[in-house]
C-alpha cells in the first residue's frame, strides 16, 4: 500500500503479480489491489474461482 500512496495511484488500478494463489492472487485482492497469477505449472484455478482466465483467450 505505499507504493500506492507514492505513486498516487488507488489500489485497484495497482496489479500485483505472484505466482501463489494463495499467498499472492488471495492477499492483493484482500487489499484491494487487482491480482495476477502467474500459472508456472499450468493450473487453472478457474474452476476454484470462476474468475481466473487464461492470457490470449
Amino acid at each position: 500500500m505505499a507504493a500506492c500512496r507514492r505513486w498516487g495511484l488507488p489500489p485497484v488500478r495497482v496489479p500485483h503479480v505472484g505466482d501463489r494463489y494463495d499467498l499472492d492472487v488471495e492477499a492483493a485482492r484482500n487489499a484491494g489491489l487487482r491480482a495476477v497469477h502467474l500459472d508456472r505449472k499450468n493450473v487453472n484455478l478457474a474452476w476454484i474461482t470462476g474468475r481466473s482466465r487464461p492470457c490470449g483467450n
